[in-house]
């Protein structure tokens, strides 16, 4: 995909999507690369089953984490550099380090969230959350809209769980 592309792309879920609702029991975090190790071939696990620091897992373990999934387990970490045509490079964050943390019913995911926020292998942490583009299920009102390839269709498929769009 171009740069005009991908940003066309970028600019798109991000003006687009409303929030809605949120998945109760769930959080998203994102860490740097190494800060939670999963065991070899799987995807989601107990937080027992995960390798991380002391202090991640005493933040995890307080906020009643019940399991850890890979929010995106077939993401390559190669996707997250592109040479756009001017020969800069675009980067996209590694989604690979990405993962959604269920909790128990009736947690208090804004709390969860500061706590998670306030680790140093956590890169950002917000509450889950399914979305709708503007205006659905109504075409968008761009003119040039049928014109932009992958954008011609009224579903759109994102990269994380229970995020695509009709």
């Amino acid at each position: 995909m171009s740069k005009t592309g991908s940003t066309a792309m970028i600019m798109l879920v991000l003006l687009t999507l409303p929030l809605l609702a949120g998945v109760p029991e769930e959080v998203l975090v994102l860490t740097h690369p190494g800060a939670v190790v999963f065991p070899p071939e799987e995807t989601e696990v107990t937080l027992g089953q995960i390798q991380a620091s002391q202090a991640l897992m005493e933040c995890l373990q307080s906020i009643g984490v019940q399991t850890v999934s890979m929010a995106m387990p077939d993401f390559d970490p190669a996707d997250t550099a592109e040479v756009a045509p001017d020969g800069g490079i675009a980067r996209l964050p590694d989604f690979s380090n990405l993962f959604i943390l269920r909790l128990p019913t009736g947690n208090d995911r804004d709390s969860s969230v500061e706590l998670l926020e306030q680790q140093d292998e956590v890169v950002y942490a917000e509450k889950n959350q399914e979305c709708e583009p503007f205006g659905y299920p109504e075409t968008p009102n761009d003119w040039r809209f049928p014109e932009q390839g992958e954008l011609g269709t009224t579903t759109i498929y994102l990269t994380a769980p229970n995020m695509m769009l009709h």
